[in-house]
């Protein structure tokens, strides 16, 4: 296999990473969720459920934008991006 053959596991992103990744005071939400999925994207060996990365997403979102979604239940990624985008 090419990719256990060559990898060295140096830029491998691991959970911690995605736990700690915050939008930024600036960022909009769109960027956000792109940097997110890019830093998971890295986390090559990463057993996580779709609804667990969404609530990782969800975490690093702006506190005000968390308050006016904390009553909605999303089960990935975009749709939490759809909802996000609509009240940011």
């Amino acid at each position: 296999n090419f990719h256990n053959h060559f990898y060295n596991g140096a830029h491998e992103t691991r959970l911690s990473h995605l736990t700690s990744v915050r939008q930024g005071r600036d960022e909009s939400v769109l960027d956000f969720v792109k940097r997110f999925r890019e830093i998971k994207n890295r986390c090559f060996h990463l057993m996580i459920s779709k609804r667990d990365l969404t609530d990782l997403c969800f975490a690093g979102l702006h506190p005000n934008i968390r308050e006016r979604l904390e009553h909605y239940e999303f089960i990935n990624i975009n749709q939490l991006l759809h909802k996000a985008i609509s009240v940011e």
